[in-house]
């Protein structure tokens, strides 16, 4: 049994679940119909009423029972029901709490009922759908050139940036922050001051002014490279080439502890010598001669143990090679 205050001023309607499905009367308990007509499988139990709108034109409800979890946004007039994320895993779905007062938005934690690591406290569109964020203003600028120096030395380079900002107030858990406020037998995964940290986070933490991940401020590339033909046919072909790969930001949250991924820098080495007149050519290039330990991305919480995680570029190797040209 549920109840109902609308707007100000409006009557107290209580709300009565029987046999999985959700029924609306008057405050004295008359004039009871059926709101909803779904048939929930076997250990299924729901739409089990959660909240209403301020208006009262949206209906919050919760679907649950073994293995299952999921929230529904119910149609007060019709009884028709939307599940909120239609390709989620019901087993760990959505658990709703709240909506908002104009009714577009439900606030709701992830990843069950059940303890895990995967709960996040989320909000996404009473419509159904993936949350998203609303406006982001995202801009760059790329160029390359060719310049053929002499018959033998040639110059390439390409060169990119790009940045961007966050437009709209969205506010979103960072689960780093999570982590650095852990308690032992206080704050935990699955303690009350655990959850209810969590909500504190999930409702202050603003993205509104952040940078979107992945954005590369600065991207460089340059090779020079140097073809040499021999008296008797034979070439040599040269080419040092120089990489820079700006710093970027790994996670929406920009979190300093863990989200600026460093610049780096590496330089490479190539040389090919073809035979003269002949198919065969042989080769050795070396990468990263510097043997330097760049970053090229970095996880936080991957798989759902409070981690946080690097992927290093390669370290420096050299090949060795033989073509034929047939």
């Amino acid at each position: 049994m549920g109840s109902h205050g609308g707007a100000t001023g409006s009557p107290v309607i209580p709300i009565q679940v029987t046999q999985s499905n959700v029924w609306l009367m008057n405050p004295d308990g008359s004039a009871a119909r059926q709101l909803t007509r779904q048939k929930a499988p076997f250990l299924i139990s729901g739409p089990a009423p959660l909240a209403w709108s301020a208006s009262g034109a949206q209906l919050l409800a919760e679907v649950g029972g073994q293995d299952t979890s999921y929230a529904e946004g119910v149609n007060p007039r019709s009884g028709a029901a939307h599940r909120l994320a239609r390709h989620e895993n019901t087993e760990t779905g959505l658990v709703a709490t709240a909506i908002s007062r104009d009714g577009s938005t439900v606030l709701a934690a992830s990843g069950g009922f059940d303890p895990g690591s995967r709960h996040n406290i989320v909000t996404v569109p009473f419509a159904g759908g993936t949350g998203n964020i609303p406006s982001v203003h995202i801009y760059g600028i790329e160029s390359e050139f060719n310049w053929l120096m002499t018959k033998e030395w040639r110059l390439d380079g390409q060169v990119s940036g790009s940045h961007g900002r966050i437009e709209s107030h969205v506010f979103a858990l960072d689960v780093v922050d999570f982590r650095e406020a852990l308690i032992p037998f206080d704050i935990g995964l699955f303690t009350a001051n655990g959850f209810a940290k969590r909500l504190q986070l999930g409702t202050t933490t603003d993205l509104y002014g952040k940078t979107p991940p992945k954005l590369v401020n600065l991207m460089a590339y340059l090779a020079l490279t140097n073809n040499h033909t021999f008296s008797d046919g034979g070439v040599l072909t040269s080419r040092v080439d120089f990489v820079h790969r700006g710093e970027f930001q790994a996670r929406v949250w920009n979190n300093p502890l863990v989200d600026t991924v460093p610049a780096y820098d590496t330089i490479g080495l190539f040389f090919q010598y073809q035979l003269p007149h002949s198919h065969c050519a042989f080769s050795v290039s070396g990468t990263n001669l510097a043997d330097k330990a760049g970053i090229s991305n970095r996880f936080s919480n991957p798989y759902g143990v409070l981690t946080t995680s690097d992927e290093f570029i390669p370290p420096r190797q050299v090949f060795a090679g033989v073509n034929y040209d047939f």
